[in-house]
C-alpha cells in the first residue's frame, strides 16, 4: 500500500528554513523549477546529457560535451570545437577539428607577447613592443674553398649556414618550396673559363631556365663575378636551382661573403 500527500505549496511557518529529503532519495520534478535565490551544487551538473556539463571533481566546464577535458571545451557537434584552458603556465585557445588540433595561440605565465601554434609547435610571436617574428622556410648555403663546379651542370653550395624547414638540399643545390608563394633568391659567385662574361649561367625552376645571372665585375685574371636578386612565385614541391650554360666555365669556391646561394619565403 502506497500513500501519497498532494499539497500546492511547501513553506517554513517562519518563512526560511529547509525542505529536506533524507540520505539517498531524489527530488524528481517533471514542470518547471522557479526560483529567485542562489542555487548551490557541491557534485557534478549535468543538462541533458552533454548540453551543458559541470565536471566538479576536476573543476571543468564542457559544453557539447560529456566530459571536458579542460576547464573550458566547446563542441559544435563534432565538426569543429574550441577548446580554451588556464593551467597556471599559460591561457591558450586551441582550435580543434573533429578532435584533432590545428592551431593555438595563448601566453605565457608572466610574459606580455602572443604566440601562435601549430601542431603544437610555434609558428609566429606577437611581441610586447610590437614586431612580429615568424617560422619562415630560409636558406643560406655557400661554395667552400677547394670546391669547384665545371660544366654545364647545377651549381651545388656544399656548406649550409642556415636552412630552417631543411628546404635547401646542399648535395644537389636544390631549393624546394614547400608551400605556394612568392620566394626571393639571391646568388653570387666567382667564375672563369669559356664564355665567363657573357651572361652564361641561369636559375632554373624545376629544371627549365627562367632568368640570366649577369656579371657584374670582370677581373683582370680571367675571373668574373656575378650576382642577382630574384623574385619568383612558386607552387608547392617547384625546385630552384643554379645552373651554368657554359661547358666550358668553372664556379670557384672561396669566401662565403663572395660566393653564395640564399632564399626565403616572402610571403
Amino acid at each position: 500500500m502506497s500513500s501519497k500527500i498532494k499539497v500546492d505549496t511547501i513553506e517554513n511557518v517562519a518563512g526560511s528554513g529547509n525542505v529536506s529529503l533524507g540520505s539517498g532519495h531524489n527530488l524528481v520534478v517533471p514542470g518547471n523549477i522557479t526560483g529567485s535565490g542562489t542555487a548551490t551544487i557541491t557534485g557534478d551538473l549535468t543538462v541533458d546529457t552533454s548540453t551543458l556539463k559541470v565536471d566538479a571533481t576536476n573543476n571543468r566546464v564542457g559544453i557539447g560535451v560529456t566530459s571536458p577535458s579542460r576547464k573550458l571545451e566547446l563542441n559544435n557537434g563534432g565538426t569543429g570545437n574550441l577548446v580554451t584552458f588556464t593551467d597556471g603556465v599559460a591561457t591558450n585557445f586551441t582550435f580543434k577539428t573533429d578532435g584533432s588540433n590545428v592551431g593555438t595561440f595563448g601566453t605565457e605565465a608572466g610574459s606580455t607577447h602572443l604566440a601562435f601554434m601549430a601542431s603544437g609547435t610555434e609558428r609566429m610571436r606577437i611581441h610586447s613592443a610590437g614586431y612580429t617574428t615568424k617560422y619562415t622556410p630560409a636558406f643560406y648555403a655557400y661554395k667552400n674553398d677547394g670546391n669547384y663546379t665545371s660544366g654545364a651542370v647545377d651549381i651545388v653550395w656544399n656548406q649550409v649556414v642556415h636552412n630552417q624547414g631543411s628546404h635547401y638540399d646542399n648535395s644537389n643545390g636544390r631549393f624546394t618550396a614547400p608551400v605556394a608563394g612568392v620566394y626571393q633568391f639571391n646568388v653570387m659567385g666567382s667564375i672563369t673559363g669559356g664564355a665567363h662574361n657573357g651572361s652564361t649561367h641561369r636559375l632554373h625552376i624545376n629544371g627549365t631556365a627562367q632568368a640570366a645571372i649577369w656579371p657584374i665585375f670582370n677581373g683582370n685574371d680571367n675571373h668574373t663575378s656575378h650576382a642577382n636578386s630574384f623574385l619568383i612565385s612558386l607552387n608547392a614541391s617547384d625546385y630552384i636551382t643554379i645552373r651554368s650554360a657554359s661547358a666550358s666555365a668553372t664556379w670557384y669556391g672561396g669566401v662565403n661573403s663572395h660566393n653564395y646561394f640564399s632564399g626565403f619565403l616572402v610571403g
